[in-house]
């Protein structure tokens, strides 16, 4: 298990072929600069990319007392650890449909009936090397491997390379996501099912003669 910035930076240097460094948090050459340079940058990256687990967080945030110029009608303030929104609403049943806007990075806009306050859920800026899942330290090697390539490597093909390793990486953490996520129960009203068979010619149970009271 890593459990420091720099070990995760020669994970990423191992896979350009570059030597081991020692800290990047007072760099005394090139390669500890550019890893210092690039390392929070390529982590936001990766924890934006995907809606990890150990990233997740909920929060009730408050209305602002300015409304947006126009648009929607009310202006939310966002966490100051936020990173990607995951889904609006006590139903954690995510963005599809909704809308709204993010700005500045701070402000989530939408229009909510001038209530107070608004439930997320929402990636966070999560630091600590130590709570990284196995998963997201395999792709954030590899996110830092391809943002330091150029500069240290210098070879295209390679950069192409670490790449591709990534996006299989990426696509194999929303498998592994999806199975740790349990099944959503959703309980259909019969009554509601009826009148949605009627409303679209489709009777009950095929016959629309037989659609129940």
């Amino acid at each position: 298990m890593l459990t420091q910035k720099v070990e995760v930076c020669n994970l990423a240097l191992s896979l350009l072929k570059s030597p081991a460094i020692t800290n990047i948090d007072t760099p005394t050459n090139e390669v500890e600069r550019q890893c210092a340079l690039w390392y929070d940058v390529s982590r936001k990256e990766i924890l934006r990319k995907h809606p990890w687990n150990f990233a997740k967080k909920r929060a009730v945030i408050t209305r602002s007392a300015d409304a947006p110029a126009f648009g929607f009608a009310d202006k939310y303030g966002l966490p100051n650890d936020f990173i990607r929104l995951r889904f609006i609403g006590e139903d954690n049943e995510g963005l599809v449909g909704i809308s709204y806007d993010i700005e500045q990075d701070k402000y989530l806009l939408i229009d909510n009936d001038g209530g107070a306050s608004l439930q997320i859920g929402y990636i966070f800026n999560e630091e600590t090397v130590v709570r990284f899942d196995s998963l997201f330290l395999k792709a954030l090697a590899l996110q830092l491997a391809v943002n330091l390539s150029y500069g240290l490597a210098g070879k295209t093909t390679l950069r192409t390379d670490v790449r591709d390793m990534l996006m299989e990486a990426l696509a194999e953490a929303r498998s592994i996501n999806g199975q740790d996520k349990p099944p959503i129960r959703i309980t259909k009203s019969r009554v509601i099912g009826a009148r949605r068979r009627y409303s679209t010619g489709i009777g009950y149970e095929g016959n629309p003669s037989r659609i129940p009271d």
